[in-house]
């Protein structure tokens, strides 16, 4: 009877930390997945950045995403319809 005591208290005794140790250990490889798809994304943004070097690009980039220089302007054309009657 003692043994099966003995067995059974050490078994709870180690069951936290073998819990624990097994959502740590889940947790890491999650976050190893998280940094291999960083650096996945990381390696594209230093490929777009190499290919947008020159200040052209650069600005012909901000243009397109909507930003502007000090002092300008934005203004927008709409093609199609005059909108009157329908």
């Amino acid at each position: 009877m003692l043994p099966v005591v003995v067995v059974t208290v050490v078994a709870f005794l180690y069951s936290r930390p073998i819990a624990s140790y097994m959502e740590t250990r889940g947790q890491l490889e999650t976050r190893r997945a998280e940094v291999v798809r960083l650096r996945a994304d990381k390696a594209r943004v230093d490929a777009r950045v190499e290919r947008s070097s020159s200040l052209e690009a650069l600005a012909r980039e901000a243009r397109r995403i909507g930003q502007l220089r000090k002092g300008e302007i934005q203004r927008r054309i709409h093609h199609g319809g005059c909108g009157v009657g329908g």
